[in-house]
Formats: C-alpha cells, structure tokens, sequence
C-alpha cells in the first residue's frame, strides 16, 4: 500500500530528492536515475535542493505524488491528490493513475473535483 495524505507527511526542512530518496531507500528502491526523471517530469528538477518548507503548495504536492512513480505498492490510497495542481500536474496524476490500474493496480482516492478519467469506475457519495 501507498499512502499519500491532504498533508504531505514529508519532512519539511529536507530538501524534494532528500525526502523521496529516503522513501525510496525504505521501500528497497534506490534509482537516483526514475527519482531525477520524475521530479523533470513534475517540473521540480530545478528545486530539488529546496527544503519543502520553502515550496508553494503545489509543488509540495507533486512531490509527495511523485511516490507513485518511485515506490512499487498495488494499492494506492490517495486524499485530496488534485489539490493545488495545475493542469499538466492533473494530467499527470492521471496519466499514473491509469497506467496503475493497467498494471492491475487499485486506486482509492477522495476528491471534491470533478474526475475526468476514461473508463474509470467510481463510487460517488
């Protein structure tokens, strides 16, 4: 399982790769190469050496969800992931999102936006 919380559960005076390497070392993950390529994607390479208590809300958030690409777990569960995103972000969680549950993943999450994704089975309350 991966938890990823409305609040980031990250350590805020270390720094994006610092937080993420740490995860990825207890997950038995190690990759400096899929960590750098994630944070490009995320548009964080430039911050990497920040700590997170001086990054806007969402680049803290595209953060924590760079987990999904960093740490292996079928079942992700996921409060509030949309928050402070911009639309590439949004497109990108999705994108994570779908490739996860091609892979027979399961994706639990809550939102109080409206979800744009294809074939997606949902329960809304």
């Amino acid at each position: 399982r991966l938890y990823i919380g409305h609040e980031t559960g990250m350590n805020g005076q270390l720094s994006a790769w610092e937080n993420l390497s740490f995860y990825q070392q207890c997950a038995k993950v190690p990759s400096h190469e899929k960590l750098k390529q994630v944070l490009y994607e995320l548009q964080l390479i430039k911050y990497i050496n920040i700590p997170l208590k001086q990054l806007s809300a969402g680049q803290k958030q595209r953060v924590a969800l760079a987990q999904l690409s960093l740490i292996p777990a079928q079942v992700w569960l996921l409060d509030e992931p949309y928050s402070h995103l911009d639309l590439n972000s949004i497109n990108w969680l999705n994108q994570q999102m779908l490739a996860h549950r091609e892979k027979k993943g399961i994706v639990i999450f809550t939102s109080h936006q409206k979800i744009d994704l294809p074939e997606h089975k949902y329960l809304s309350l």
